[in-house]
């Protein structure tokens, strides 16, 4: 009977098909025919199956409202949803970086798998992976629309957007509109950040007078929100990445006056609290966080860090607002993350570390009514540890998609229907930038247990010591929890994709020839005992990439005292003239994990080629406050890079490598021809300048500067050493 009915009702609703609609069934169905027979299931069944939302924010660490990671913090468009949803309140990245973080989300891999530890290496450049299908790609293979817009990967356009991942990339453009170059870096600290040009270039923060409509972010958010007011034939995975509050922290005024800075609490903070780490931890804390505490700018930072958070809840409740009036409403899941935490003083400034303020990020998962996982839990919050590579495999199950055999991540699914349920599975971090070697952190429901390359441990006892504060590796007490957590770290972990594999030269500078052509020439010298060269410090797992240790090339001083690598140049004399510029050009080449030469002048206008002769992956940058900072990353056996600076600069200009950290190179940019650097001998020479009165400076990274008065005669010669000697202590 019921059989029947239903065959009545069908063929009535067939009787009122319009003819236009019965072209669009024939044709549906000739496509049908055309597609294999697996994948057609998928297809017909597609138009059932929820939508996806996925939504990414850049460095977002505990300082939402949800997480309580900042008692200040003003995020009501993310509490909101954490209030509908279920909120992983234990949310760990895969790696506290944005490339491997994110490559292991889409790629649904660990870094240990693919190798894929820092910002310069693409998955799709490695034979094994040029072919993965990621996240956006499956959904695709199973009748899905797949769009994407802002900061997804590693970056919004170009190959580290995985454009070709997607249907349609509706957005390339991040961040904030920042304010006009006088208002930039009024905090006065980027020269305490020379030696790290990533931080020294990005670190910044402060309001702006651009409408919130103009800025990138927003306008990424705006074409989300464009796409769910429209009608799409099929389900959709849509992404949408909101850039900030990763660096620098700019926003619309409104959102720093959301934060009044005399009302700021800063982060807690403890000034031994390294005492009781590894020296790798220690390395991983860095430095420069004591440049922000001593300067007395650490309230400010916060302040923006929380205005930038703001800014980015805006942009988060923009899209939630147009998802809420939309006809997808009640089917389509939201997934909100970030790519890892981000430390804002308790421990370091940054990333890149493996304590929970760098790797504890939020997630929120939501949907609406019957999933074809079951029904999603409402309002919950879910206190079991889980991974950020789990992503992939979880909104497989939730949107009844079939398994990814191939994948490292496991579906936590039934956390989100039940975020009570049992789940024995800890989260495992990775750190491993391969100057640091292989490092991990395996955090359960208890404890936060850290391994590093070269053995050292901590373990935290997170209940009563949610800070991190008491290192319990060594207490005999806890020797069988750390025994247990143990063995969850990866057993295998995949070489650095573009890694050094064998050492490179160690050799002294080489001594040029003498030469007895007029020229003003000398000697500088280093007076008192002969300092020694210190072998670089890495660690050692960088070590065994090394025949020997390299030695730093800072005190190349010879048996007799002679000073190599003494830059010389032509101070007072040849100012207000034009000089031609040098076709040869400058070269700076990187050979056994030193930059050679560690010291030269090149001019305004002259080409400096940037030259990898090392089987490892460099990223060069520059430190410069007068030309365009520049960021060239060199794997092996790649072409020459170029490099022109257009203004003089008062100071060197530092090079520096952010996997090598311990490679220095000084650029002397000069608006005259008349300079020099000393050789192994100590020996220089400044051909060409004209008879009269001049100064000379003689400028050592170690031993400062030195000042001479030359007479050059009509035959173009002179005579001048230096000698040098070391600091007082």
């Amino acid at each position: 009977m019921s059989q029947n009915i239903a065959r009545t009702k069908l063929l009535k609703a067939g009787a009122m098909i319009r003819p236009a609609r019965l072209i669009g069934l024939l044709a549906w169905a000739f496509f049908l025919a055309l597609v294999p027979s697996n994948e057609r299931a998928y297809a017909a069944d597609s138009s059932d199956r929820p939508n996806v939302l996925f939504i990414a924010v850049d460095d977002l660490n505990d300082w939402v409202g949800c997480l309580g990671g900042h008692p200040q913090a003003k995020t009501p468009n993310i509490d909101k949803l954490a209030r509908k949803g279920v909120l992983f309140e234990q949310a760990h990245c895969a790696a506290p970086l944005c490339s491997p973080s994110r490559t292991s989300i889409m790629t649904g891999l660990r870094p240990s798998t693919t190798g894929i530890y820092g910002n310069l290496n693409w998955f799709r450049d490695m034979p094994e992976y040029k072919d993965w299908v990621t996240l956006p790609q499956y959904f695709r293979q199973h009748g899905y629309v797949a769009w994407g817009g802002g900061k997804l990967y590693h970056q919004a356009h170009g190959k580290f957007s995985d454009a070709a991942a997607w249907d349609h990339v509706y957005s390339t453009r991040t961040g904030a509109v920042p304010p006009p170059q006088s208002e930039r870096y009024k905090h006065g600290l980027r020269p305490k950040f020379e030696s790290n040009p990533i931080l020294a270039r990005l670190i910044d923060w402060g309001p702006t007078d651009h409408p919130i409509e103009a800025n990138p972010d927003w306008k990424t958010a705006e074409g989300a929100a464009q796409f769910l007011g429209r009608d799409h034939e099929k389900p959709f995975f849509l992404g949408c990445g909101i850039y900030l509050p990763h660096l620098p922290w700019y926003a619309p005024k409104k959102f720093f006056d959301m934060h009044p800075l005399e009302d700021i609490e800063l982060p807690p903070y403890k000034a031994d609290d390294f005492d009781d780490i590894p020296a790798i931890g220690r390395r991983m804390g860095e430095r420069h966080i004591k440049h922000i505490r001593e300067s007395g700018k650490w309230k400010e930072a916060v302040q923006g860090c929380l205005a930038a958070d703001s800014f980015a809840d805006a942009c988060v409740g923009h899209v939630l607002d147009a998802l809420e009036n939309s006809r997808y409403r009640d089917n389509t899941i939201v997934v909100l993350w970030g790519d890892h935490g981000y430390d804002v003083g308790e421990k370091k400034i940054g990333k890149l570390a493996l304590w929970e303020q760098t790797t504890r990020t939020p997630l929120i998962i939501y949907a609406t009514g019957k999933l074809p996982s079951g029904t999603p839990a409402s309002g919950k919050i879910c206190k079991s540890p889980v991974s950020l590579v789990d992503l992939y495999p979880t909104l497989l199950e939730l949107c009844g998609l079939p398994e990814n055999k191939q994948l490292d991540g496991r579906s936590f699914a039934p956390l989100a229907n039940d975020p009570g349920a049992a789940w024995p599975y800890p989260a495992i971090i990775t750190n491993s930038p391969h100057w640091l070697g292989a490092n991990h952190a395996v955090r359960s429901p208890e404890f936060h247990y850290i391994r590093y390359s070269d053995g050292g441990e901590e373990l935290y006892d997170v209940k009563a010591d949610p800070l991190q504060r008491k290192n319990l590796a060594d207490d005999p007490a806890h020797a069988s929890a750390k025994a247990e957590l143990k063995k969850w770290l990866p057993k295998k972990n995949a070489p650095h994709f573009g890694a050094p594999t064998k050492a490179g030269d160690n050799k002294p500078l080489k001594t040029k020839a003498a030469d007895n052509s007029p020229a003003v020439s000398g000697v500088a010298r280093f007076e008192g005992p002969r300092p020694k060269r210190q072998g670089l410090g890495m660690d050692k797992a960088s070590l065994k990439l090394h025949k020997s240790p390299p030695l730093d090339e800072n005190l190349l001083v010879g048996p007799d005292g002679a000073l190599a690598n003494v830059f010389v140049q032509v101070k007072k004399g040849v100012e207000d003239k034009e000089y031609p510029v040098p076709a040869k050009p400058a070269v700076v080449d990187q050979v056994g994990s030193i930059f050679r030469p560690r010291v030269q002048g090149v001019m305004v206008g002259q080409k400096l080629v940037l030259r990898n002769s090392d089987p490892y992956i460099h990223n060069v940058r520059s430190l410069s406050f007068r030309n365009r900072a520049f960021n060239i990353a060199q794997p092996p056996k790649t072409a020459d890079r170029e490099q022109v600076f257009r203004r003089k600069e008062s100071a060197p200009v530092l090079l520096g490598c952010d996997f090598h950290r311990w490679m220095r190179a000084y650029v002397f940019v000069m608006d005259h021809p008349y300079f020099a650097t000393t050789d192994a001998q100590g020996r220089f020479r400044i051909e060409g300048l004209p008879a009269g009165e001049y100064t000379l400076e003689a400028w050592h990274e170690e031993f400062g500067k030195q000042q001479a008065q030359i007479t050059v005669g009509s035959d173009g010669a002179a005579k001048a050493d230096f000698t040098f000697k070391a600091k007082e202590q």
